[in-house]
């Protein structure tokens, strides 16, 4: 009977334990991530679970046993750690391992932290309600991402300590300030907390609220892995008396916004460029900053439109434009470029002025020569004066345009009346100036030489808006290229020490019955079918006098008929004159001279008519004698005879 019972009881007890358990847990680290950056006293979270139950869970910190914690709840098992005896920015590895009741274990991945273990106030997260992080309270530690989208004031005399990789951004989705204002005794400090490893700077955002950022006597170093310092992103905001130093990349990057002011700041220590504008947030930089020690010493400037007035200061360095600057818009802008500025252009770089929309350049080097150059020598486009531009605001005074003219036609394309007054434009890899439809408000003592092409070209009717004093020698075609055209005023072709090249009818006749004169000692090249014509169709007048040097009319080449000649039509004014010229070589084109009167009686005495295929001069119906002309001009020809006359 007792036998029975033990052995049924034995029965039942079989029968109510389970079977052999096989099954791993799983465990996985929730808090930190790897590649997180941890401080102070960090509670490190792990989720863990089980077929039946887990009962422990160790943790590991290099290999070695640091903490358990057998009383989990909700599968979520955790442990303090504890970082204060950590070397700064030193790496740790951290892996947790999971036990069950029947001995079963599994472990986590091994993650990768940073330590932190510095005493002071911890921030990350987002800023959503006005706060104040005070002087007493230093340092101030920002372990995580930080967005800021209220106003954090920043007392003076803060400290600041930024987590490696840490983010700040500001005015993202709501409006957001930082007003930081140190004395100057007392700077707010914004720096890497591990120096080797940088963070990855501030951004401000289209939402910055621009009344309420500030940023005043402020040291913001040891960045940025990512960006910039400080970047503006169509934000606006005064920064002023503050240094910038050690940037993996720029200090300051601005696009789409400005300052507000942006003065007596210090940016160096940046691998890269020291600021990063577009062409309208350069105008925002203001004086007494110092941006030299850096990677590259130049303000690199983006490009863009120029759509307000502004003026781009001279900052101690050169600006590197990289891209193309158009000025222009419905506000009449205009870019002032200051003395002793020096802009160097990357190769695709050019100025555009009055493209659709109506602009102005002011580039004034009286005080101090205004440099545009090539960047390292190499040829850049050149500056583009398009038909809105504003003529009598814009001025190249005093300016060096080197190396412009790449893949174009000029290294200065105009399409409206400039003013330009004692300029050197050099090494151009084309012509230096190009003139379409267009003349000069003024062009005086300017220098162009070592062009690839002529000096420069302009239509007939324009070429007596040239002044004095330029120098047009030295290109690889020593002339100015005069296309043909109607002078409807009076015009005055002086003598700038190199020969026009005329190509095509130079017209002289209008409503207005204009007088062209031509200075003493000018040579005048005539290419095939081109010539002068003078009073043919409305009033007009020649005045040629070469006194004391003659006055050169002359083809390309030294052949009898290369181009067209003189040509005196019937509504030619009294006072037209042609003394002590030399007109050689005309006669072309079926025409019967090479000084053709057609019912007029202009002056023509001491000149020497040379080398025409027909007659040196054809009179037709001229009240002028024959034998006076050949009194007082020498003619010789290679054809019929010296003069023809047909008339009663």
């Amino acid at each position: 009977m007792v036998r029975a019972g033990v052995l049924t009881a034995l029965v039942l007890l079989i029968a109510a334990c389970p079977g052999l358990d096989e099954v791993l847990p799983n465990v996985t680290i929730a808090f930190p991530k790897d590649g997180d950056t941890i401080a102070g006293q960090v509670m490190v979270r792990v989720y863990a679970t089980d077929n039946r139950r887990v009962v422990a869970v160790h943790f590991f910190v290099d290999a070695v046993l640091s903490g358990v914690d057998s009383s989990g709840q909700d599968s979520i098992f955790e442990w303090e750690w504890n970082l204060s005896g950590y070397q700064a920015g030193s790496s740790h590895r951290l892996q947790a391992m999971a036990f069950d009741r029947a001995g079963n274990l599994d472990s986590s991945e091994v993650i990768e932290v940073v330590t932190l273990p510095i005493a002071g106030t911890y921030h990350q997260g987002t800023i959503s309600q006005d706060e104040t992080w005070f002087r007493d309270e230093s340092p101030h530690y920002i372990a995580g991402d930080l967005k800021v989208e209220a106003v954090l004031t920043i007392e003076s005399g803060a400290r600041v300590l930024i987590a490696p990789g840490v983010k700040i951004t500001v005015g993202n989705f709501s409006s957001g300030a930082i007003r930081a204002e140190g004395g100057p005794g007392s700077f707010i400090r914004l720096s890497a907390a591990v120096s080797e490893a940088g963070w990855k700077g501030i951004e401000f955002l289209s939402k910055t609220d621009r009344n309420k950022c500030r940023l005043r006597n402020c040291v913001f170093e040891n960045g940025s892995v990512e960006g910039a310092l400080l970047t503006l992103d169509r934000a606006w905001l005064a920064i002023e008396g503050c240094s910038l130093k050690v940037s993996a990349n720029a200090g300051v990057v601005c696009q789409g916004g400005g300052f507000l002011r942006f003065s007596n700041n210090v940016i160096t220590g940046c691998h890269d460029f020291p600021m990063v504008v577009d062409a309208e947030a350069a105008g925002t930089i203001g004086d007494g900053n110092q941006l030299r020690g850096n990677g590259f010493d130049f303000v690199h400037l983006t490009g863009g439109t120029v759509s307000r007035s502004c003026r781009w200061q001279n900052v101690g360095v050169p600006y590197y434009v990289s891209g193309t600057v158009t000025i222009a818009g419905d506000s009449l802008p205009e870019l002032t470029i200051a003395p002793e500025c020096t802009l160097r252009f990357a190769d695709s770089a050019r100025v555009r002025v009055g493209v659709g929309k109506p602009g102005a350049l002011i580039a004034d080097g009286t005080y101090g020569q205004i440099v545009f150059a090539g960047m390292a020598g190499v040829h850049w486009r050149g500056i583009e004066l398009w038909n809105n531009t504003i003529g009598h605001q814009t001025l190249l005074k005093n300016c060096i345009i080197d190396r412009a003219g790449r893949d174009g036609v000029a290294a200065l394309l105009l399409y409206a009346p400039v003013k330009m007054v004692g300029n050197r434009i050099e090494n151009s890899g084309s012509a230096g100036i190009y003139c379409v439809g267009t003349g000069f408000g003024q062009f005086d003592y300017n220098t162009v030489i070592g062009c690839a092409g002529y000096p420069l070209h302009i239509e007939a009717r324009y070429v007596g808006t040239l002044g004095w004093g330029n120098q047009l020698v030295f290109n690889q075609k020593d002339f100015i290229d005069v296309a043909g055209d109607t002078i409807f005023q009076d015009a005055n072709w002086g003598n700038q020490g190199v020969a026009y090249r005329v190509n095509g009818i130079v017209d002289v006749g209008s409503g207005f019955a204009p007088s062209l004169y031509i200075g003493s000692g000018v040579r005048l090249i005539f290419s095939c079918n081109s010539g002068i014509r003078v009073g043919e169709r409305e009033p007009g007048k020649l005045v040629a006098q070469g006194i004391p040097d003659s006055i050169f009319f002359t083809g390309e080449v030294d052949s009898a008929g290369c181009w067209l000649g003189i040509d005196f039509g019937v509504f030619t004014r009294s006072g037209t004159i042609l003394e002590r010229c030399q007109v050689l070589y005309a006669g072309g084109g079926g025409a019967q001279g090479e000084v053709v009167v057609r019912q007029c009686s202009p002056i023509i005495v001491h000149n020497e008519i040379a080398y025409s295929p027909n007659y040196c001069i054809a009179l037709f119906y001229s009240p002028l004698d024959p034998d006076t002309l050949r009194q007082y001009n020498l003619l010789h020809h290679y054809g019929k005879d010296d003069i023809y006359e047909e008339g009663p």
